[in-house]
């Protein structure tokens, strides 16, 4: 829905600007325990016969009317024809809307009784953790006040915010996980793929070296130090790309929350004692050649 908000100056060629509404009942914010900060809530008295009023909350009133009082200010709905004025009655507390990552969202409660709509949902708080045995009693309910009024995605509370809020964004992070593990896996076995390549065409400077003097464990160091090259570089680069990322995801999915230092200590740690783990049986081996085999080697 778009909104004016009155006394706010919009960028020359915009008049209005999107926001976030939901149309809500006097008994609302008690249900879901969404204190109003200042001014009151809806109550029946808001009704068609009345002055029309909204409640906005805090992140609305900073936007629009920073250091200013939102009590009374006026809003207008830009999507209606008779684009009829709004007073501000109430102030909210910013909550979490859409998303649990979200940055704060302006949003605007409208009352349910100035703007009926023909599909609504009902909100029924309990006492209980579990509220499914409800769901009998309340179809039995809604029949008896009206037999052909449909009831339809009837589920609890909890339910609904693990699949709306936390369902895609765990479900993101398993797939990033997964693959996250998926290269890891690939770029060890890249890793080890290209140190016994390496091993298999110094075999003659192996034997070499261990003919005038090298020992099995000079040769698994050398052999060890070539992988570890390896591996810091591409950490180096790796921690480079992953701060850079790490920004943007910190922009785009606010609340997501950022790295800790910790983790860029940790997890190299982790990837040389991989890459360690890696490189030892192509080392393993390069320091059991034979030296005479070795110098005949073709």
């Amino acid at each position: 829905m778009r909104l004016a908000p009155e006394g706010h100056q919009f960028p020359p060629g915009q008049d209005s600007a999107p926001v976030a509404t939901s149309v809500v009942d006097e008994h609302y914010f008690k249900t879901v325990q969404t204190p109003v900060a200042r001014g009151r809530g809806f109550s029946g008295a808001d009704n068609d016969s009345s002055r029309r009023v909204a409640i906005v909350n805090e992140a609305f009133a900073a936007t629009y009317w920073p250091n200013e009082d939102p009590i009374g200010k006026r809003i207008r709905l830009i999507n209606k024809a008779e684009n009829p004025w709004l007073e501000v009655v109430g102030v909210t507390k910013t909550e979490k809307y859409f998303r649990s990552f979200e940055a704060p969202t302006p949003f605007v409660y409208l009352p349910f009784a100035q703007n009926e709509k023909p599909q609504m949902s009902l909100l029924v708080a309990t006492t209980n953790s579990d509220a499914s045995p409800l769901a009998g009693p309340l179809r039995a309910l809604v029949r008896d006040l009206d037999v052909n009024q449909p009831v339809f995605l009837l589920r609890t509370f909890s339910s609904f915010y693990r699949q709306q809020a936390t369902g895609a964004p765990i479900l993101i992070m398993r797939v990033a996980t997964a693959m996250g593990f998926l290269g890891l896996t690939l770029a060890l076995v890249g890793l080890y793929g290209v140190v016994s390549y390496s091993v298999a065409r110094r075999t003659r400077e192996i034997g070499v070296r261990m003919a005038i003097g090298a020992g099995r464990a000079d040769v698994m160091k050398m052999v060890l130090r070539e992988g570890m090259k390896l591996a810091i570089s591409g950490i180096l680069i790796g921690g480079i790309a992953s701060i850079a990322v790490a920004r943007l995801l910190s922009a785009g999915m606010a609340g997501l929350g950022a790295a800790t230092p910790g983790v860029y200590v940790i997890v190299p740690v982790l990837l040389m004692a991989l890459t360690l783990a890696a490189s030892y049986v192509p080392a393993y081996r390069a320091s059991r050649v034979d030296p005479i085999r070795a110098l005949r080697y073709e």
